[in-house]
């Protein structure tokens, strides 16, 4: 299958000591739906900027459907791109908007309508077409704003935070609806979020980034269940990996603030040199109501379906998450215990997973 985009050796400085983006290398096979993700300033708006032709890059090639584009302006690329603010014309009716970028690249009458009109069925906005930008909720302006992307047909569609404006239920339909919309084309597609929920959702395949710095690259349970490093582990998941800093004792026992587990089961730790390091464990790998380790439950956060569980052991923090519906007082010592295949260790110093 051909590269859809294809950006090797990236880096974007914008000044000696300002490096936004360091040495980012990607392949996006055609019909992938690739999401960047990462919080404020990791450097994934400018990637998607870089791709669009809207940055240029301090060095390192940029290709397109194998054609090499760092000198290629943006309406020569075949890419369309949807931005978190709507920018719709205010004083044209939606069919208007949809049809202005057709408009100026003189594209005949009847494809105009016939495009147009295909679009919004898409987007089920038909009986929006004649309505001004001000008559429509915040959902029917993003629904426009996908649609004049749609229209003009591009080999790439970028999409930079395009539901941060929406409120949370909007941001769940418009989720689904840009799922469908790929499913539907099988258009290359790549979508820049802070939301981590939105990547784990939404893409093939998500890259996390951090300080321009890739921390890693798969698919979205791939990286939920085994996260690189540190960072990816608290990024991914919501509640967020516990953490729990403790000392391997003769390879075969961790022993942390309040907490001593047998490893003896995971013969990779012989390898170690180190003897500190940190225990990752994701909140619904945590049985809770049996085990060897007695926790304070200092909260209960009900959630219908769920509820997640505060715990202190030690000077630790510990969130569970549990589905048992068995109601707890806060306050009370619980006995829980880890799924000792969900185990993962990190190195202290570096942060990387070990195993």
């Amino acid at each position: 299958m051909m590269n859809s985009v294809c950006l090797k050796n990236i880096v974007k400085s914008y000044t000696k000591d300002k490096i936004v983006i360091h040495n980012f290398n990607v392949e996006i096979q055609e019909g992938e739906f690739v999401v960047l993700v990462g919080p404020s300033g990791c450097g994934k708006s400018t990637l998607l900027r870089i791709i669009a032709g809207l940055e240029t890059v301090t060095s390192g090639d940029i290709y397109i459907h194998g054609q090499y584009m760092n000198h290629v302006s943006p309406k020569d690329r075949d890419i369309a791109m949807v931005f978190q603010n709507y920018a719709l014309y205010p004083h044209m009716n939606v069919y208007n908007n949809l049809a202005f970028g057709l408009k100026l690249r003189k594209v005949p009458k009847a494809q105009i309508e016939k495009q147009v009109h295909w679009a919004a069925g898409m987007l089920e906005i038909s009986e929006l077409l004649h309505r001004k930008p001000k008559e429509l909720s915040g959902g029917q302006r993003q629904r426009v704003a996908l649609g004049r992307a749609l229209v003009r047909n591009p080999k790439v569609f970028l999409f930079d935070e395009p539901l941060s404006n929406l409120d949370a239920k909007l941001r769940v339909q418009m989720r689904t609806q840009i799922k469908k919309l790929h499913h539907e084309l099988k258009t290359t597609m790549i979508y820049v979020t802070h939301d981590q929920v939105e990547a784990m959702t939404m893409g093939d395949r998500i890259m996390i980034l951090h300080d321009g710095i890739t921390q890693q690259v798969g698919n979205p349970m791939e990286v939920y269940q085994s996260p690189n490093n540190m960072f990816v582990g608290s990024f991914i998941g919501s509640p967020a990996m516990n953490f729990i800093e403790g000392k391997l004792v003769r390879h075969e026992t961790f022993v942390g603030d309040g907490i001593s587990l047998n490893v003896k089961n995971r013969p990779e730790l012989n390898k170690l040199k180190t003897d500190t390091l940190y225990l990752g464990i994701r909140p619904e790998d945590i049985l809770v109501g049996k085990g060897e380790i007695l926790a304070n439950l200092e909260i209960t956060e009900p959630l219908g379906n769920e509820s997640i569980l505060n715990f202190k052991i030690g000077s630790q923090q510990l969130i569970a998450r549990d589905t048992s519906g068995q109601i707890y007082e806060p306050d009370t010592r619980i006995p829980i215990t880890f799924k000792p295949d969900r185990i993962l260790f990190f190195d202290k110093k570096t942060g990387v997973r070990i195993c």
